[in-house]
């Protein structure tokens, strides 16, 4: 195998490494809290969600804002 083909394909596994990891999320557990938004401090109830496993990237916030203009 060329040197050039294993680069490519290290190259390319390595990509597909990170798409699938860009997918990865973690459950949240939801339950009740103080609210530090709100002016009386009242309770506020928020339901079970996932949540990114790392954070978006300049790139992906670009590429989102420009697919779902305002």
């Amino acid at each position: 195998m060329s040197a050039r083909l294993a680069l490519a394909l290290a190259c390319c596994g390595l990509l597909a490494w990170h798409a699938a990891r860009a997918a990865d999320y973690e459950a949240v557990s939801g339950g009740a809290f103080r609210s530090a938004l709100s002016p009386d401090g009242a309770t506020v109830v928020v339901k079970p969600y996932r949540l990114r496993a790392r954070p978006v990237t300049n790139g992906e916030f670009l590429r989102f804002a420009q697919a779902h203009p305002a």
